[in-house]
């Protein structure tokens, strides 16, 4: 029974001696080179698949942008700056790059602001409001403006459209 005991103890104990002195046992498994290479081939494959794609969507952005400045600048020729402003802020969404649009959006402000101060002050104020929502403190700024100023038709109109959409 000795001999088989030597022989297990030969084939366990000096194994598990030579593994605890190597504190990492790293197992590499080797392919042929060419199967490597087509690898490699194919990860290049899908990268440029996926930069094509990434650059076919840039370019619709930058075309669908393109066409809003163009719908926001009609809008602003035919002196509906409001409207115009509403465009150049879908085009900046679509291509924040655009730069066309970011000098539109300006113009259109400027001219939104000016004509909406001819109106009266507090009819500029009250549409700032509602631009962000305020439809209450809008309304409470025109009603203000008709009173001070009963002749004041745009601010009547714009009173009846807030009231209209309560």
């Amino acid at each position: 029974m000795r001999p088989y005991m030597f022989a297990l103890a030969i084939f366990f104990i000096i194994p598990a001696i030579s593994w605890a002195g190597d504190p990492v046992v790293i197992e590499i498994i080797t392919t042929p080179r060419g199967v490597a290479d087509e690898v490699i081939r194919i990860d290049e494959h899908r990268h440029r698949l996926m930069e094509a794609e990434r650059e076919r969507i840039r370019a619709e952005k930058a075309e669908e942008a393109r066409k809003l400045v163009l719908i926001a600048q009609t809008y602003l020729d035919n002196d509906e700056a409001e409207k115009a402003v509403e465009f150049y802020q879908k085009a900046i969404a679509a291509d924040e790059t655009n730069v066309d649009a970011h000098d539109g959006i300006i113009q259109a402000r400027q001219v939104r602001d000016e004509e909406e101060l001819k109106i009266g002050e507090q009819y500029h104020r009250a549409m700032v409001f509602l631009r962000k929502g305020l439809r209450r403190q809008a309304a409470d700024v025109l009603v203000a403006e008709i009173k001070a100023n009963p002749d004041n038709q745009a601010a009547r109109d714009k009173l009846i459209e807030i009231d209209a959409e309560r």
